[in-house]
């Protein structure tokens, strides 16, 4: 258990639930909070110097120490505001479907209120950890031929290349699907959603309305998914830690969408699972979203920029897993080195191209006869909003950094991070490896 509360007296209350659970089940279990990790980082520091850049805190700092802690194994991953009561859409059977990058055979709903979302998820008992187990870390060549009824109509081009060429595709993570929460950022995000999901939501205004007014969804694969789509949610999510993954933004929300991205960058042979067995999500946000705030058009965010600069680093295929994340960490760097002004016209030049491309989607998605009138109106308020914000000096500026002054006291709080993620991804595999010696000892020991 990695406990990121800043509160000592909520700190001292999960250490005491985490041993209760040992003590009630029998099972192995360890509290890692701020005494814990302090005493990890310095144990890794006199061999890996990039350790004393690991923290506790935000999720992605959190999940970082959670691949340290854990390296040399496969991992299931969940936040704690899951129930871990399980649910099936039904009918799935033993197929398997390989897909592309259009989250194809994903079964999304929306709901009013969680009440709602928890209702229509079908509770049936199943071995969590055994249902991840069965796409983690396994070649997909191994899947296919171990699957009665394995469909790749909807593979893309890379798949079926590396198929034929023999090319080794593993699964490295794995996802449930989620009731509840759907721990997304801005509804208006929608509009950008792959074909399956864009034409579900055109097909019925009643529909978009509720999804557009509340955060409650189910959300889970109809049958057990392989694809090289990387959407990365890490609610309830596996990985397979046996080799070098990459790390995550140690800052800023949507650090698990950016991992996911850096995981495929840094891996052309990685693909993702999704298994037809969900969780409950029952977070503390309230299930109506906040009306007429379309933030997503109202500010930039850390991950945003992150996203691009993984996109300005080169490809490193058929080269050690590592290779690719010191090359990120190189970019990051080289940023991190700027003059102020370069790096403010970078990130404003970076995150004003993103937008044009989003400003030409609307206009082209928009201007089709067949677009329903409640989705060009959505489409509509969304360029007006993003139109009237880009033109803001502080509108390219990560809204994490805000707070930080902004103008040039947030661009320097903000090159002093790209710094810092640089250098800790330049240490990170000599950590990872450190790591893993030590939790070797540690098991045998």
């Amino acid at each position: 258990m990695v406990d990121g509360s800043q509160e000592p007296r909520n700190q001292i209350d999960t250490k005491r639930a985490v041993s209760a659970i040992a003590a009630a089940t029998g099972h192995h279990a360890e509290y890692v909070g701020p005494g814990e990790a302090a005493e990890f980082r310095a144990k890794l520091a006199s061999t890996a110097p990039a350790a004393r850049l690991l923290s506790l805190g935000s999720a992605g700092a959190n999940r970082n120490l959670l691949l340290l802690l854990t390296a040399g194994e496969n991992i299931l991953a969940i936040d704690d505001d899951v129930l871990c009561e399980t649910w099936t859409p039904g009918g799935q059977g033993d197929s398997l479907a390989v897909t592309g990058h259009r989250q194809a055979r994903i079964i999304t709903r929306f709901f009013p209120t969680r009440t709602a979302a928890f209702d229509a998820a079908h509770r049936h008992p199943a071995n969590l950890l055994a249902a991840h187990e069965q796409l983690l870390g396994r070649e997909l060549a191994v899947l296919i031929g171990g699957s009665p009824h394995a469909d790749l109509s909807e593979a893309c081009s890379h798949v079926r290349t590396g198929l034929l060429k023999n090319q080794p595709l593993n699964v490295t993570a794995t996802f449930s699907g989620i009731a509840g929460d759907a721990g997304t950022y801005c509804p208006y995000r929608l509009l950008f959603a792959p074909v399956p999901l864009r034409d579900q939501l055109c097909a019925d205004g009643a529909t978009f309305a509720t999804a557009m007014a509340s955060r409650e969804v189910i959300r889970i694969a109809a049958s057990a998914i392989v694809t090289h789509d990387c959407s990365c949610m890490a609610t309830c999510m596996g990985l397979s830690n046996r080799t070098v993954l990459p790390p995550f933004p140690p800052r800023g929300r949507n650090e698990d969408g950016v991992f996911g991205i850096m995981l495929a960058a840094s891996r052309p042979s990685t693909l993702f699972g999704h298994i037809p067995v969900g969780v409950l999500h029952d977070s503390a946000r309230p299930s109506r979203r906040l009306a007429n705030r379309i933030v997503s058009a109202t500010e930039s965010r850390l991950s945003d920029l992150l996203i691009s600069v993984v996109r300005l680093c080169p490809s490193t295929t058929g080269q050690e897993p590592g290779a690719w994340t010191l090359s990120m960490s190189r970019v990051l760097a080289g940023l991190g080195s700027m003059t102020r002004g370069a790096l403010v016209d970078l990130v404003t030049d970076l995150t004003l191209e993103e937008r044009r491309r989003e400003m030409a989607h609307t206009d082209e998605a928009a201007s089709d006869p067949r677009c329903p009138d409640f989705w060009r109106a959505a489409l509509t308020e969304y360029r007006a909003q993003l139109a009237s914000s880009i033109s803001r000096p502080d509108f390219p500026l990560p809204c994490e950094f805000h707070d930080a002054g902004g103008g040039r006291s947030g661009f320097q709080a903000l090159q002093t991070f790209l710094a810092s993620f640089g250098e800790l991804a330049e240490g990170w595999t000599a950590l990872w490896e450190t790591a893993r010696t030590m939790n070797t000892a540690h098991r045998v020991a």
